[in-house]
């Protein structure tokens, strides 16, 4: 997984892995931010390799994932996925 992640050099644009029983594995390297948005056909599997993931739900609640940590958020439930900002 490291050595696929070193090679994806395009922020925020998804890189299919592979499929394992009909479920697709995603690499994206985000240094930005989404807008809020769901997905209605399926949950979604947020797994963070290096850093610090940030997803903002739609209480306004700020889930951190830190690396080697995952989180599942069911389809239907808004999220907006986001790296950590940097305070000037």
């Amino acid at each position: 997984m490291k050595a696929a992640l070193n090679a994806v050099s395009e922020n925020l644009k998804l890189h299919k892995l592979g499929e394992i029983n009909n479920h697709c594995i995603q690499l994206v390297k985000l240094q930005g931010e989404y807008e809020m948005h769901k997905h209605e056909k399926e949950d979604k599997l947020f797994m963070v390799m290096e850093g610090t993931l940030f997803l903002e739900l739609p209480t306004k609640e700020i889930v951190e994932i830190t690396e080697g940590e995952s989180l599942i958020v069911p389809k239907g439930v808004e999220q907006k996925p986001f790296p950590p900002r940097v305070l000037a």
